[in-house]
């Protein structure tokens, strides 16, 4: 979540059911918003509000469940139900805070600055995501690499990291092969109509 560019983020947290002793000791370190909030972390939040760490993950659950609505889709709607698939990032914390991980047929854009680990993240999704132990597993990628740091040999090393009795061994090489070739790569698109032409 890019916290300058989401409107949700200029939510105020006096809007949210969040305890007026708490709303008090953020107002008085301007803290007014989510976005405030969410661009804080937990260990910058105990030192500013003094504050039970318990206290301090419900309120950043609170936030985050209020500027992160559940993704719905059209077939959902129609039926009226809904399914209930994610992509665990199989880190806990920021499974929960995205209501158990990114939502599946969605687009999701990782954005922080150089270095934090985005392109990591995005060749771990991809191998959680076709993973045989994955929900998604059968299925295929769309990773659109903007910066063109995708890389091949980094997803074949996390995949033998993750899954060694899978993907490990000249004995393996046909799950590795099937693994890289469920990945389309567009590196070169010249903006969202070229895109969707490259899709279609």
């Amino acid at each position: 979540i890019d916290l300058n560019r989401d409107t949700m983020s200029s939510k105020k947290l006096q809007r949210l059911n969040i305890d007026k002793i708490l709303l008090q000791r953020c107002a008085n370190n301007k803290i007014y918003t989510c976005g405030d909030i969410l661009s804080k972390s937990e260990i910058e939040l105990l030192a500013i509000l003094d504050l039970p760490i318990s206290l301090i993950k419900s309120v950043l659950l609170t936030v985050s469940f209020a500027i992160c609505p559940i993704s719905t889709t059209v077939l959902e709607k129609r039926n009226g139900k809904r399914e209930d698939h994610h992509l665990q990032t199989n880190i806990e914390l920021l499974d929960m805070y995205l209501r158990g991980g990114i939502p599946s047929g969605s687009v999701t854009e990782l954005v922080g600055s150089n270095g934090v680990g985005k392109t990591q993240m995005c060749h771990m999704l991809c191998v959680h995501a076709l993973l045989p132990s994955s929900p998604s597993y059968g299925g295929s990628v769309l990773y659109l690499d903007t910066d063109s740091v995708f890389s091949a040999p980094r997803i074949m090393e996390i995949a033998k990291n993750i899954e060694p009795e899978y993907y490990e061994g000249e004995e393996n090489n046909e799950h590795v092969v099937e693994l890289i070739r469920n990945i389309f790569i567009f590196d070169k698109f010249a903006g969202s109509q070229d895109l969707l032409h490259k899709m279609e």
